[in-house]
């Protein structure tokens, strides 16, 4: 299975979009060489969460609010799952997924509050 480098992209947004500030990074800064095989995507404001009147969404979704996000590098290629498990194998790499959570450090890097339900940022 392939993973679309757009569904990545907007992964990734959702990822960093704990990080509500004022002043974006758009362009790639001048000192910073491009990697190898890969590509700027430009930072930029989205809004994020449902409409007041949407009767489908939950309550945690709501208000809408504009989330910066700023400029990140993306691979060119896609990752297949059999190449992702060459390099795991090849490298012993442990996926974010598989690490345990530090409370105390994921409280610092986002504002957040538990529920029974969900974790909302």
């Amino acid at each position: 299975m392939k993973i679309n480098k757009w569904v990545f992209g907007a992964l990734l947004a959702v990822i960093f979009a704990c990080n509500n500030k004022e002043q974006v990074v758009k362009e790639q800064p001048e000192n910073v060489a491009t990697p190898p095989n890969m590509v700027w995507v430009s930072g930029n404001t989205f809004t994020q969460g449902a409409k007041e009147n949407d009767r489908l969404a939950l309550e945690h979704e709501k208000p809408a609010h504009s989330v910066a996000v700023d400029g990140f590098f993306m691979d060119i290629t896609e990752v297949t799952n059999a190449s992702f498990k060459k390099f795991v194998d090849e490298t012993h790499y442990v996926t974010t997924a598989e690490r345990p959570i530090i409370w105390e450090e994921f409280k610092k890097s986002c504002r957040f509050y538990i529920t029974a339900r969900f974790v909302s940022f």
